[in-house]
């Protein structure tokens, strides 16, 4: 079927990947239009400042763990994703080359309500939360939009993955791409069929040798590229003074540091925005290393709790999944071996999964797997493990660990050492030596 006269609107970054996918498209007879779009709050430079210049004069009021504490510098630039535009010039550039239109799209405060007041609520509440899954259902939301204002039949982007129709059910699924290195299914892994009717992924057979080698062949000046398959924000030191600058003061919740197996008090933070599930290398305000060892497995806002322990008494074999997503006609009577795909990790884990209600499931890992997987985090579940693989369902994960008194939990604190009959006694000798004063009246 002919392209000629069909419109396609492409979603443009300035950069390398859009840009050949823009330049394919035009080849291929489609009527194509250029959009960007602005995310990033014009207004957080200078508000981030001015929170910085007064962290500086209360410095002496640091405790453990803060940013600053740790870096004892300001952060040079506000929290901001490494893939938004700062303008809109490099792109019309771009499309003037390719000879297309080119729109610029206001897209703040969508972009804040939907991508970073969640991130900002999963710190303040101790879960992960994978800005990117969000942040791309944002941008084909308002590819869409746009394309239907324009009266575009399709939408494009980048993005190194391909789209597949299950021929009995006439649904779609995002499917890996050619380059399994660069794949970027995992970050799709939540659009809806609506938007995947309409989309149209052009570099889905291609690998980004042969993107770049396109580029230099095109000849067309571009934004320099970042690495499509890391997630934004994920562990970066900045998070913590973006939440001061934009959450109510109510909401920073000071508290202490516990040792996970010994229920004992390490230290006193004073916020539990400066931590996130999994963080390790944890620093007190006197520079002073905590071991090494200690990562935070659980984060208790009531309290202000921060718990930690060692990697190696982590582990998980179990995952509960809800917002369960899945094709209505997939059979969910029993259990489907599948391969588990879970942040930006590239290692599929082999899985059996057991569907329940309310949109709800169990995975059951083939392996033990030594770790922690962080609660609020997707896992998208494929139906292989190579090029091509077909995503078959989706979800967040509410649970994950190993299997104890029927509940899944992150961690079990190891079994004491015995004690041998000598080193019980001194034990109780110091116990009783150290007790307080029983008073009877």
């Amino acid at each position: 079927m002919s392209n000629k006269n069909k419109k396609v609107v492409i979603g443009m970054t300035g950069r390398r990947d859009s840009t050949v996918a823009a330049y394919l498209l035009k080849k291929q007879g489609y009527e194509c239009i250029g959009v960007s779009m602005l995310l990033n709050d014009p207004d957080l430079p200078r508000r981030a400042a001015a929170f910085a210049e007064k962290k500086a004069l209360d410095s002496d009021e640091f405790n453990l763990n803060d940013s600053y504490a740790e870096t004892k510098n300001t952060p040079k630039e506000p929290l901001t994703s490494r893939c938004h535009l700062k303008n809109l010039d490099d792109v019309k550039s771009i499309c003037d080359h390719l000879e297309i239109p080119f729109y610029g799209v206001k897209a703040q405060e969508i972009f804040k309500a939907n991508v970073m007041d969640p991130l900002i609520a999963s710190r303040l509440s101790g879960t992960s939360f994978q800005s990117c899954i969000n942040c791309n259902q944002v941008k084909m939301g308002l590819l869409v939009e746009k394309a239907k204002i324009l009266g575009a039949d399709n939408i494009a982007t980048g993005h190194y993955s391909k789209i597949l129709m299950n021929q009995s059910t006439g649904f779609l699924n995002i499917a890996k791409g050619n380059d399994l290195e660069n794949d970027q299914s995992y970050l799709l892994s939540r659009i809806n069929q609506e938007i995947l009717k309409m989309l149209i992924l052009p570099l889905a057979e291609m690998r980004v040798d042969e993107v770049q080698k396109l580029l230099e062949m095109i000849d067309i000046p571009t934004v320099p590229s970042t690495e499509g398959t890391k997630v934004c924000y994920s562990g970066d030191s900045r998070l913590a003074q973006f939440v001061e600058v934009s959450a109510a003061v109510t909401l920073i919740k000071p508290g202490h540091l516990s040792i996970a197996s010994e229920e004992t008090v390490l230290a006193d933070h004073k916020g539990l925005h400066n931590f996130h599930l999994g963080q390790g290398k944890i620093k007190l305000a006197s520079e002073k290393n905590i071991d090494a060892d200690l990562h935070v497995i659980n984060i208790v806002p009531p309290t202000g709790t921060v718990y930690l322990a060692p990697v190696t008494e982590l582990a998980f074999t179990h995952c509960q999944l809800y917002r369960f997503r899945h094709d209505p006609e997939l059979d969910i009577s029993r259990p489907l071996e599948l391969f588990a795909k879970i942040g930006s990790s590239k290692t599929m884990l082999p899985a059996l999964v057991f569907f329940k209600n309310n949109r709800s499931a169990v995975i059951r890992f083939k392996d033990a797997h030594v770790g922690m997987l962080s609660k609020g985090l997707v896992v998208a579940l494929y139906n292989k493990n190579n090029i091509g693989a077909s995503l078959i369902c989706s979800g967040f994960i509410g649970e994950a660990g190993v299997i104890d008194n029927k509940k899944i939990k992150n961690y079990i604190p190891p079994e004491p050492p015995p004690m041998d009959d000598e080193e019980a006694e001194e034990r109780e000798k110091e116990k009783k030596k150290n007790a307080t004063p029983d008073f009877h009246f």
